[in-house]
């Protein structure tokens, strides 16, 4: 398809199929008929790609049918860049303008998004889908987003998603009225930190991203609440390689078995006299480690095995 510089198809078209115009490098624009109801992975690849436009009648679009085209003309809203129909409706979400980008609401007429379009958005802590939006970005949309909960207005998955759409992140459904995830968790970021509130209380769970430093919180806000941080749940902060140092806040009490498992750059860690259990293997595989603890001697309620890796310990610890 060398020659291909502008396509115009007719109106009898209603499906366009996978690869129809793939790598066609010097496709500058193409005419979609309205007739059109099904959009394959088409036109991956179209580098010099510049104007299309989508006609309301379109009741499928492939998560990967524009990747690779880097020159799409797009619109910009909030961070975000849709391609647009004649009418102005913003039917596919193409990715972001910024990989800062923290927050991200899609346009409530958004119906489809690109197969990567969130993908390694390493600061994006929430996205809010629409009601109306057919297709979930197949299994890749929201892939190494370690902060990020995803916030759906419909109640439930919608037919036809992936099963993997979310790529591991929590999901809030129905979150016009509701914020707990799936499991029921609240999540809630602070300081690149995620903590999951339940019961009344906090703990910090999981940490997918990649930490050199974390300050764990006494407390943390959500909607103008104070919930206490208790514990730090088993292998939260497990292989995290390139951390190098934790201080934990006074009201911690428990600090779960593996919680910093493998962390083999961790040098340092302040536990405050407010803990009163760790679990076994805590510190496991923490070769460079030193301990400060604020406690005169081993607590009654601290495994034998918590200081597995037999890191040196400093006892009656006060911060200068």
């Amino acid at each position: 398809c060398d020659s291909l510089t502008s396509v115009t198809l007719s109106d009898s078209v209603t499906s366009i199929g996978h690869d129809a115009f793939y790598d066609c490098d010097n496709l500058v624009s193409v005419n979609l008929p309205k007739t059109l109801q099904y959009l394959g992975c088409a036109f991956s690849r179209c580098e010099n790609l510049t104007t299309i436009s989508i006609p309301n009648s379109v009741t499928y679009i492939c998560s990967g049918a524009f990747s690779g085209c880097s020159n799409l003309e797009y619109y910009e809203e909030n961070g975000l860049k849709y391609l647009g129909s004649n009418e102005n409706k913003y039917l596919y979400l193409l990715g972001v303008t910024s990989k800062n980008i923290t927050n991200a609401v899609i346009n409530e007429n958004c119906r489809f998004m690109g197969g990567s379009v969130f993908q390694n958005c390493s600061y994006l802590t929430s996205v809010i889908i629409p009601e109306g939006m057919e297709d979930g970005g197949g299994g890749w949309a929201f892939k190494d987003c370690p902060l990020l909960t995803i916030y759906c207005e419909m109640k439930s998955k919608v037919q036809g998603w992936s099963t993997n759409w979310a790529s591991g992140n929590p999901v809030v459904w129905d979150c016009n009225n509701n914020d707990v995830a799936e499991d029921g968790n609240i999540y809630v970021v602070v300081d690149n930190v995620r903590y999951a509130i339940k019961d009344g209380t906090a703990k910090v769970v999981k940490q997918r991203g990649v930490l050199t430093s974390a300050t764990i919180r006494s407390s943390i806000t959500h909607k103008g609440k104070s919930y206490a941080v208790t514990t730090i749940e088993s292998y939260a902060f497990a292989y995290q390689t390139a951390l190098t140092s934790i201080v934990i806040e006074s009201g911690v009490t428990k600090i779960e078995g593996g919680a910093f498992d493998n962390c083999t750059s961790l040098t340092s860690i302040v536990i405050p006299n407010s803990v009163t259990t760790i679990d076994g293997g805590a510190f496991n595989v923490c070769p460079k480690l030193k301990i400060y603890c604020e406690a005169q001697e081993k607590p009654s309620g601290w495994d034998e095995y918590w200081n597995l890796s037999y890191a040196p310990v400093e006892w009656g610890y006060t911060e200068s």
